[in-house]
């Protein structure tokens, strides 16, 4: 059955769900109806505008022992990687590795447990705009009140051998300065919307400095991420033409947060720094994944893992985000980060080896076995 993995993830590919592309979106939603309706599972679809939320059961229940957390959408990619090729032992489109064949995984799972009648309730729940990282499907599905005691989220990327204990809370932020027109040869008789913004800037660059490849962290770095603070400034776009005071600026801020601090403590910060008419909106935030590798779940999954691959797993700290922080935060479950291997993130090369994939899906169809047969 794990040979189905790769069938149907080869189908989701086909699909241009490239995030806000709602039609295509809305396509491929249609197909995993169809594919409920075949496997007998229960299926909702929640509009919520252009980010569809999909939720996929073996029963009508929201409240699940075991959760597959996804999402449909991917990035752009030109028009011939939507057609999926096999290589060797590589699984190539956009959406193998990010992450239409862990979708597969997680509905192939639900699958097996509705045919095989598994004493577990247990739910496939999909996302549609993860990788635009608006957070209005994870804030709908929050409303919608859906819990689970374990998440299992395939979006780690980190490879079949590495488990994510923990990731941190990334948090995006807007800066809006406003300012007073006037002409750049009386600059006195105006206010620079751009000035108060690097001022502002400056400020936050005392509590989180500037890193790059000539100044990295002194903090002993967990692969390639440090286990510390820091801040991006990913755009600033101000003004109206070179000999003009600018009246307006904006600065998107990418704040990732190790454990130590949050999104409160994070406003009490920025709204120290703000010099002049700037403000700041918080218009993102994952959460953290904050698992201890001695959790009894953990544990156990990491025997699983080990007794089929054959290897030791390595636990990593990773900076990227991660839906399951945003509900873990609210609901308490225990989260398991693990994926397959793969590369291409995000690139016209982008792969999946199917040996990881088949791995993945008999460690999993293994861990809820486990659990199923202990209620």
């Amino acid at each position: 059955m794990s040979r189905d993995v790769i069938n149907l993830a080869e189908k989701l590919i086909k699909f241009k769900t490239i995030s806000h592309h709602y039609k295509e979106i809305k396509e491929c939603a249609a197909f995993i109806e169809r594919y409920a309706k075949d496997n007998h599972l229960y299926y909702e679809f929640h509009d919520n505008g252009n980010n569809p939320v999909l939720i996929l059961s073996n029963g009508e229940k929201r409240n699940f022992d075991i959760m597959s957390l996804g999402h449909i959408d991917v990035v752009p990619g030109s028009d011939g990687i939507f057609t999926p090729t096999i290589d060797g032992e590589r699984l190539k489109g956009r959406g193998s590795f990010d992450m239409k064949t862990g979708v597969a995984v997680g509905l192939e799972l639900l699958s097996w447990v509705k045919k095989e009648n598994k004493n577990i309730k247990m739910g496939v729940v999909l996302t549609s705009d993860e990788e635009i990282q608006e957070a209005k499907s994870m804030d709908f599905v929050q409303d919608l009140d859906i819990q689970s005691k374990i998440i299992l989220d395939i979006d780690a990327l980190s490879g079949i051998s590495t488990i994510v204990e923990k990731n941190k809370d990334v948090v995006f932020v807007n800066l809006i300065s406003e300012g007073q027109r006037a002409s750049g040869m009386l600059p006195w008789d105006g206010k620079s919307a751009i000035d108060c913004m690097m001022a502002s800037i400056c400020k936050l660059r005392e509590r989180f400095p500037y890193f790059d490849v000539d100044k990295k962290p002194l903090e002993e770095p967990f692969g390639r991420h440090y286990w510390v603070d820091s801040l991006n400034i990913g755009t600033i776009n101000g003004g109206s033409q070179i000999n003009r005071v600018s009246d307006m600026a904006v600065a998107q801020l990418d704040f990732r947060l190790v454990n130590g601090m949050n999104a409160k403590q994070l406003s009490e910060i920025l709204k120290k720094c703000m010099v002049g008419n700037t403000r700041y909106e918080i218009r993102y935030e994952t959460g953290f994944v904050n698992e201890d590798r001695n959790n009894p779940i953990i544990k156990e999954y990491q025997q699983i893992v080990e007794d089929i691959i054959n290897q030791k797993v390595d636990f990593l700290r990773d900076g990227r985000m991660s839906n399951s922080g945003m509900l873990k935060d609210k609901k308490g479950a225990s989260v398991i980060l693990h994926s397959y291997s793969g590369g291409g993130y995000h690139a016209e090369d982008e792969w999946v080896d199917i040996k990881s994939v088949e791995q993945l899906y008999d460690i999993q169809k293994k861990f809820v076995e486990k659990y199923s047969n202990k209620r």
